[in-house]
């Protein structure tokens, strides 16, 4: 917080910028604050990986991953958690304490990068979305003898493009 009045107060953001918010907004609203000295933060990444492979030895690699992010907190243990079987995916979130809120952008950049690293390292693919289709053959469907299917196709000559002197 910068500066607060009657009306409004002005915040100044991680990355400098500054809002003008309105005090009825910050009455009315959720309002996080990055700046509590007291408290560490914490970065995430979400990742998914082949349904073939093991939840436990995922588990494992991801975590050895986040114990080497940079500028981690020794006191706070990372965290892995087998969170759900995704549409394509088994999904896991990780988390590691940082102490400041302001490396928060780093941090989380370096976890993803430290996970794509350890993934490929393990050989654990990041499955794509893949879909079936499913088609059928439709020509041993009979169509109705009618005398408009019988008629010719007919030939439609292309509409010329239109210019200044047709409209």
């Amino acid at each position: 917080v910068e500066e607060m009045a009657v009306r409004s107060t002005i915040v100044v953001g991680l990355d400098g910028d500054r809002h003008i918010l309105p005090n009825s907004a910050l009455v009315q609203s959720k309002v996080r604050n990055l700046t509590m000295k007291e408290r560490p933060v914490r970065a995430h990444c979400r990742v998914g990986v082949a349904y073939h492979l093991d939840p436990v030895a995922v588990t494992e690699v991801l975590l050895a991953a986040a114990q080497g992010v940079p500028g981690r907190l020794d006191t706070h243990a990372p965290t892995v958690l087998f969170d759900k079987f995704g549409e394509s995916a088994l999904e896991f979130d990780i988390y590691v304490w940082i102490p400041e809120p302001w490396r928060l952008p780093e941090a989380r950049a370096a976890l993803n990068t430290r996970v794509w690293q350890a993934l490929r390292e393990n050989a654990m693919p990041v499955p794509y979305p893949q879909r079936q289709v499913h088609l059928t053959d439709t020509r041993t469907a009979t169509i109705p003898a009618t005398r408009l299917a019988e008629e010719p196709t007919r030939q439609y000559s292309p509409t010329p493009p239109l210019t200044e002197e047709s409209t």
